[in-house]
């Protein structure tokens, strides 16, 4: 979840996110596939000499809360308000069923709170003497991080205690100017520093540090800078740890990944070089290219196992299988009872198939153009968010598919809407329905300043049978899911968690 903006809205690069919180992290396979040794530069110990770290015993997490928040109607557990002068910033995971906030006060100072989901009772507090601009955390990951690039400094704190374990002099970037942010972390508690190389407009240079042990550096290399993802662009996520890779999503939208590099070693493999976007299933990755379709590959070994010469749109994974969805064309026909004429459209294709043999179970056809598909439960979700349409007409759509049979489900049309995030657990589809943009004039009476916001609405849809559950009006607030409950900013800035 990004940081909060005026008017109540948490930004994002991304457009919509579908997740199953029901489902279990994936078995990565049990080998992995690179170079397994890179040398030390001196340039990489000498950045590694500015991090200050305390060593730590990190604690064994305690199984997670079952807290099922999303079946029906959210009632309010507790709010948050922000200090007299100041304003909340941001929230994330923290401990162990916690939610964190970020805040700051009048005088200059903020503090990274972590408080109990399901009564609001503190576990921990932390204390800056500035206002760092960012905060990363992950479910998995034993850390979360604060940093500012302005300031050049980051704070590493325990997930659990919330005891500060490290303190990072970061490089000078300028993320205006287009060079990415200089700090990423992965959903398992690694941490990367990102800096440019004077007169390298091309590349840049990644630094693996293992704060848990002083001084350790554990690998440095080099990326082409246009293939960074949502993590290394803007630390707005985790990388995701998988198979002995780091994985960083599209900026852009969550139809895959478009950089993976060795864990053990920073090195880009092949296949990830070769390929636009990716997804893996199993011991399985399938990368896709533009215009000219799918490979898979082992992901032990780098093989080619198969290959479908394909327009795909987009990959999903899940339930054993790949799904490959792709666009195609329905010609107008003609009613002869009526003598009315449909319109020509865009309809989606979807194909599940073996990830290893590439074999084809299943073809079913989805009568609307599909940008993101993702599986929960028995179902896939084919969603088009409507997210190059903000300001007019237009339409979102979510559609349900027997994942097993190709069986279509239900199908639900949201006019002038488009979707910010879609969650799934517990037979429950969330949904938030994002209004189309609308501009507010605010005066004090010498200047008037044009806002831009929408209208939101969360809403829980029946995963069987694409009913509503509920509905939850938000306003002009911005809605997010963290672990089973849905946190809402309002435009007071406020937030309020929901049970």
């Amino acid at each position: 979840m990004g940081s909060p903006t005026v008017g109540g809205r948490w930004s994002s690069p991304s457009d919509v996110d579908l997740v199953d919180l029901d489902r279990e992290r994936p078995q990565p396979p049990s080998r992995t596939w690179g170079r397994r040794e890179t040398d030390v530069t001196a340039g990489a110990a000498a950045l590694v000499a500015l991090a200050t770290v305390l060593a730590l015993l990190w604690p064994q997490p305690e199984a997670e809360e079952d807290v099922v928040g999303l079946t029906g109607r959210p009632e309010v557990a507790w709010v948050a308000e922000p200090e007299r002068g100041g304003s909340l910033q941001a929230v994330a995971d923290c401990a162990v069923g916690g939610i964190a906030l970020l805040g700051s006060s009048e005088d200059g100072r903020s503090t990274l709170a972590c408080r109990s989901a399901a009564d609001g009772d503190e576990l921990w507090r932390h204390t800056c003497d500035d206002v760092p601009a960012a905060l990363l955390s992950a479910p998995e990951s034993p850390l979360v991080v604060l940093f500012d690039e302005r300031v050049r400094h980051a704070t590493v704190i325990s997930r659990d205690s919330g005891r500060e374990v490290a303190t990072i002099r970061l490089p000078a970037v300028n993320v205006a100017a287009g060079d990415l942010s200089p700090l990423a972390l992965s959903d398992r508690g690694m941490v990367l520093v990102n800096s440019s190389t004077p007169g390298d407009w091309e590349g840049v240079t990644i630094r693996a540090i293992d704060v848990r042990h002083p001084g350790r550096l554990l690998w440095t290399t080099r990326i082409e800078r246009s293939r960074a993802g949502r993590s290394l662009s803007f630390g707005a996520e985790p990388l995701v740890e998988y198979g002995g890779f780091l994985w960083d999503r599209d900026d852009t939208s969550d139809a895959g990944y478009v950089l993976a590099i060795s864990a053990a070693d920073g090195s880009v493999p092949q296949w990830s070089a070769a390929s636009d976007l990716m997804t893996f299933s199993g011991d399985v990755v399938v990368g896709t290219i533009a215009g000219r379709g799918v490979v898979a590959y082992d992901l032990a070994s780098g093989r080619t196992l198969w290959a479908k010469e394909r327009r795909t749109m987009s990959v999903a994974s899940g339930d054993g299988a790949f799904f490959l969805v792709e666009p195609v064309t329905v010609p107008s026909t003609l009613d002869p009872v009526s003598g009315l004429r449909s319109r020509q459209h865009i309809a989606s294709r979807v194909t599940r198939v073996d990830p290893r043999s590439g074999r084809e179970r299943w073809v079913s056809v989805i009568d609307h153009p599909t940008r993101i598909a993702a599986v929960m439960g028995d179902g896939l979700l084919v969603a088009e968010d409507n997210f190059f349409t903000p300001w007019n007409a237009g339409e979102a759509a979510l559609s349900m598919v027997d994942a097993r049979t190709g069986e279509p489900g239900w199908t639900r049309r949201f006019p002038q809407g488009r979707l910010g995030f879609v969650r799934g657990a517990d037979g429950v589809v969330v949904a938030e329905l994002v209004g189309p943009t609308s501009l507010t004039a605010h005066s004090d009476g010498e200047r008037t300043d044009w806002l831009a916001g929408h209208d939101s609405t969360v809403v829980g849809v029946d995963l069987e049978t694409g009913v509503d559950r509920w509905r939850l009006g938000l306003g002009q607030g911005a809605a997010t899911v963290i672990g089973r409950h849905l946190v809402v900013g309002d435009e007071s800035g406020a937030v309020t968690v929901y049970r």
